[in-house]
């Protein structure tokens, strides 16, 4: 379930390149997650089976399976019962 406004993005800028050259990677999403409305999913992430994403988070690593994260960098919050 991925809600409205929802930002998955596969490239970003280096901040640490003079010429802010392009940084990429692969955005997965696996089976049954359930991300929020306005949430952001930077590149590189994988987001775990069963996983819950707040709205308004910003994901920038890892998603374990069946886990709640929440925040702005996206925090673990608690486990989810599967």
């Amino acid at each position: 379930d991925i809600a409205r406004e929802v930002n998955i993005w596969t490239m970003e800028h280096d901040v640490h390149d003079d010429l802010h050259g392009l940084k990429c990677g692969e955005v997965t999403i696996e089976d049954h997650v359930w991300i929020a409305s306005r949430v952001t999913i930077l590149p590189g992430v994988t987001i775990g089976q069963g996983a819950v994403i707040a709205c308004g988070s910003v994901v920038t690593k890892d998603i374990p399976p069946y886990q709640i994260w929440a925040g702005n960098p996206a925090r673990h919050i608690k486990d989810r019962a599967h």
